[in-house]
């Protein structure tokens, strides 16, 4: 199971190269508007900021298993 979670993780890691280098991921180009791409943008930056604030909170009491 291990190593086919660390595959699937090594396909989405190289996904958006692949997108950027080559046409095959054209049929799922589509334009964003502005308001969901600015409400999208919000809440990655505030739920990166609360996974931040968890960990330095939890400090030493803190899992590192993920």
């Amino acid at each position: 199971m291990e190593y086919f979670l660390l595959t699937v993780a090594g396909i989405a890691f190289y996904l958006p190269f692949i997108w950027i280098a080559t046409p095959y991921l054209a049929f799922a180009d589509f334009p964003l508007h502005r308001l969901p791409w600015i409400a999208g943008s919000l809440l990655l930056a505030s739920s990166l900021w609360l996974f931040h604030r968890s960990h330095v909170d939890l400090g030493a009491n803190g899992s590192d298993d993920i």
